[in-house]
């Protein structure tokens, strides 16, 4: 998942509907009306508060879209959403396995490469609070090395940010394919136009991570940070919930740079999932465009993810709400982004999600968060379901909505 975190809309925008700073907040354990929803969170849904209910229809991305979106898109092209596995809830019966976990580590937008980074994956059912993430044993851990994989031939390469309005996508390099060789801050891409292979400037490598003998059939929770699992100069951490190798899952297909989400091998005993990393520049400088002067509350955290439909492809048009209070704390900002992969900024104004499916929730202490997500399909309301997860401090919580994953709600 490629995410922008938090960016909430300024006081006065048209979909703040209220002051963020103190009555807008939920997160400080206030309370509203009789629905638990308050100033810029008016709209009461199921369990949740939304800023506003989607008043257009949903529509999930093409892959021929005009953003360069080339990853979690409809490669047949319709934009009709798949919703037929809702609601979904885990019946239980599939049986966990030992298999390899692997992925590329993904860097949000304009971010350096995504190396020396620390990944580490838990069993969500381990993580009971805020604090367990220090003291639950991770069920391993791995650290990125770029020129590593450069060396193997499995790094994958990024284009510059400024490439038009259609950028190639990112590849494994083919070095051997162009004549004459690429220059040191290109790569080689033979994908995008086969037969015609072109050097493309670099703006950054993925490095890839891997994870022999984790189970299948169960939450995982893998969290990309510094080194020592913490943030540092360079990254902030990211928390990543939803992780599954479900064995209903299909198998990769296309481009192995391109697949995610899917088994590698027809024995299933291999599983893709990419892992997003951020830059610690990005979540420092994000909350203060947005009218927090200070950033983020020390301590605190943010919560962030895409809605995605039962294929795993991003929707559009999508509404997300935050839990009521007091059960759930409410975001002190919400936020959703532009359909741009590589420079994904906010849209003030914006109460549905854009073609890249992505939404956030900044300001909220550490402990449990709950998101759902609300969209119109016939002219009439669907619940796209949830999840819930928790808010660990300094750190950014990825949740994905639905992607074809049960919900972990009641």
């Amino acid at each position: 998942m490629k995410l922008r975190v938090w960016l909430g809309l300024m006081v006065g925008c048209a979909a703040c509907g209220g002051g963020g700073g103190t009555g807008g907040t939920g997160g400080a354990g206030g309370s509203g009306g009789q629905s638990g929803c308050m100033a810029q969170f008016p709209s009461s849904y199921l369990d949740v508060c939304e800023p506003a209910a989607p008043q257009t229809e949903l529509a999930r991305t093409p892959c021929n879209n005009p953003h360069g979106i080339l990853e979690a898109c409809a490669t047949d092209n319709s934009t009709t959403p798949a919703l037929g596995c809702l609601p979904n809830h885990a019946d239980g019966t599939a049986t966990p396995g030992p298999v390899t976990l692997a992925g590329f580590v993904k860097v949000f937008s304009a971010g350096p490469s995504s190396d020396k980074i620390v990944v580490q994956v838990f069993r969500a059912s381990d993580l009971t609070g805020p604090g367990s993430l220090s003291t639950v044993s991770p069920l391993g851990s791995f650290t990125t090395d770029v020129q590593r994989d450069v060396q193997a031939g499995t790094v994958r390469a990024c284009p510059q940010a400024d490439m038009g309005t259609n950028p190639p996508p990112c590849v494994v390099p083919q070095p051997a394919a162009c004549t004459p060789a690429c220059g040191v801050s290109q790569y080689c891409d033979a994908t995008t136009s086969p037969g015609a292979p072109t050097c493309v400037q670099r703006k950054r490598y993925e490095a890839r991570y891997t994870f022999a003998n984790v189970p299948s059939n169960t939450e995982l929770v893998i969290r990309t940070s510094g080194m020592g699992g913490e943030a540092d100069q360079t990254l902030a951490p990211l928390i990543q919930y939803r992780v599954i190798a479900a064995t209903s899952d299909s198998l990769c297909a296309g481009d192995p740079a391109a697949a995610d989400v899917c088994w590698k091998d027809a024995q299933k005993t291999t599983f893709e999932a990419s892992v997003p990393v951020l830059s610690r520049s990005d979540y420092q400088s994000i909350p203060t465009t947005v009218g927090l002067s200070a950033g983020l509350t020390a301590g605190w955290g943010a919560v962030a993810g895409e809605v995605r439909d039962c294929q795993n492809v991003r929707l559009e048009h999508a509404a997300v709400g935050y839990g009521k209070v007091p059960d759930r704390p409410l975001p002190e900002r919400y936020a959703y982004f532009n359909s741009n992969p590589f420079m994904t900024l906010p849209v003030n104004g914006k109460t549905e999600t854009d073609a890249l499916g992505l939404f956030s929730g900044m300001n909220l202490p550490p402990g449990a968060v709950r998101v759902r997500a609300q969209g119109r399909s016939g002219g009439q309301p669907k619940d796209l379901g949830g999840a819930d997860a928790i808010i660990f401090p300094n750190s950014v919580t990825i949740v994905g909505i639905n992607a074809g994953r049960p919900v972990n709600q009641p």
